[in-house]
């Protein structure tokens, strides 16, 4: 029982699985559609009752799931330990997701403050990340930033310091023409943040010669800067693309065992 409970969980794909994948995948979008309908007050008070039997159905289908991950988890040669090997799934990274995702309900049984309630129940938008599961196209994204996520911390570290370096150098060039807008660094910095992310300066603008030449300058750099992530993740797709089409191993027919495939 517990063996096609697993595969039918985490084997290959087949008929059933991709069926349950499937299912499991429309109900996580309809609940990431409900989860922004409810904010519509309207809506609300009209489907009150819709909502309430989907949360139901919702809550019901993820913890079985969960449950069965869990139960079927000791099939894993690295969790095969019937309590330290579950221990050890529970902390996992899309565990922890299956778990946030049903939290929110239980909490409202136990005696935690309204308010933290409230609060808990943002955490139903993890199961929007559930996807990841399912979907092969985000498996392959998660994959590539996994690969390439030395180069991606590289990247956010130098635009880190093109932002603190040119927004010191604008502090100094621009706090006496105009104290209220470039008070400090780290207000200067905020400034830069948001100039990098809209496009433009807003209502704040340097007036000094110096500080014009530095916002130029900040910004041609900061597009540059902002072109290496898009080259490392296409280079990784590439990567992973080429890599499925011409595989480096292949399976031995004997053995069942990877061997490196003859050129």
């Amino acid at each position: 029982m517990k063996e096609k409970v697993h595969e039918l969980l985490e084997g290959e794909d087949g008929g059933a699985k991709r069926l349950l994948d499937g299912l499991i995948l429309l109900l996580i979008l309809l609940n990431a559609v409900v989860f922004a309908l409810e904010t519509i007050k309207p809506i609300h008070g009209a489907m009150e009752d819709f909502f309430f039997v989907l949360e139901m159905f919702s809550v019901f289908v993820f913890s079985l799931e969960y449950f069965l991950r869990v139960w079927s988890c000791t099939l894993f040669e690295e969790y095969k330990h019937p309590l330290f090997g579950r221990l050890r799934f529970m902390v996992t990274p899309m565990a922890l997701v299956d778990l946030l995702a049903i939290l929110p309900f239980y909490l409202q049984f136990t005696s935690v403050d309204f308010l933290f309630l409230r609060s808990a129940r943002l955490f139903r938008i993890f199961r929007l990340l559930k996807l990841t599961r399912y979907s092969s196209a985000l498996r392959l994204i998660g994959r590539v930033l996994a690969d390439k996520k030395s180069e991606l911390v590289s990247t956010v570290v130098i635009v880190f310091m093109l932002i603190f370096f040119g927004s010191s150098i604008l502090y100094y060039c621009e706090r006496d023409a105009q104290p209220a807008a470039f008070s400090s660094i780290p207000g200067t910095m905020w400034w830069a943040v948001g100039k990098l992310t809209s496009g433009g300066y807003g209502n704040v603008n340097p007036v000094t010669p110096f500080g014009k030449l530095t916002g130029y300058m900040m910004g041609l750099l900061y597009l540059t800067a902002f072109a290496l992530p898009t080259s490392i993740l296409g280079a990784g797709f590439m990567e992973h693309i080429q890599n499925e089409k011409n595989p480096a191993t292949a399976e031995c027919p004997h053995c069942g065992k990877e061997i490196p495939k003859s050129k």
